[in-house]
């Protein structure tokens, strides 16, 4: 099994970077154009890009510091794998841990891992606007 492991600094806070990756309009901004979501643990939320890809969680925790979902359905590779958000605020800057763990197919490491650079990119160009 392998893990994709990423980091990124924001010139925000970690309650922005928290609303970001819980809040529904917040996720359509700079994730996916079509997201549901509550942010409340062993609730249920789903993404889609479009018609070909999208996917769907269980959030299996919530906290100010740690986001976590495990994602029950959609994108094959990704099934029964483990996607987290770790927050930390370092000085004047939030540094976000991200994982995504548990990935079968070796073949897509490197497409998924271009993919959640380029969105946690775009995570952090969307916290350093509040």
């Amino acid at each position: 099994m392998f893990s994709i492991k990423l980091n990124e600094k924001a010139e925000t806070t970690a309650p922005v970077v928290f609303n970001a990756l819980t809040d529904q309009d917040a996720l359509q901004q700079w994730f996916a154009p079509q997201v549901i979501i509550t942010p409340t643990v062993n609730t249920y939320g789903a993404f889609a890009f479009d018609f070909d890809l999208s996917f769907r969680v269980q959030i299996t925790e919530l906290k100010p510091n740690r986001i976590s979902w495990e994602v029950i359905e959609g994108i094959e590779d990704w099934k029964n794998t483990v996607i987290s958000f770790d927050i930390l605020e370092v000085n004047d800057q939030c540094e976000i841990q991200f994982e995504h763990k548990y990935l079968k197919n070796k073949n897509k490491f490197e497409q998924w891992q271009k993919s959640w650079s380029e969105f946690l990119h775009k995570l952090t160009i969307y916290c350093s606007q509040f």
